[in-house]
């Protein structure tokens, strides 16, 4: 889950940029993000297999997604926030 988070970690960078800094992004860009992470997705979960799965340990997942998302929003804003200042 991590790998797929990482991975699409543009997404919210972009929606941060936008939302935040009012950042214009064109059409290429939105379409080469969309086509990286669900690249990675697809591969990422065409390859797991139930063995795999069932080896995994949940132990706290609401926590595990929780902390991820908030990851995800701290890297959108302060990559969004570095573009700013760098503009």
């Amino acid at each position: 889950m991590q790998v797929l988070a990482k991975s699409s970690k543009m997404i919210p960078v972009m929606l941060m940029g936008s939302l935040v800094y009012g950042i214009r992004y064109t059409i290429p860009e939105y379409l080469c993000t969309f086509l990286v992470a669900g690249g990675v997705s697809t591969f990422a979960l065409l390859k797991t297999s139930s063995k795999t799965i069932s080896k995994l340990a949940h132990p706290n997942a609401p926590l595990g997604y929780g902390l991820c998302f908030l990851n995800l929003a701290f890297d959108g804003f302060t990559n969004a926030t570095q573009d700013s200042l760098k503009a």
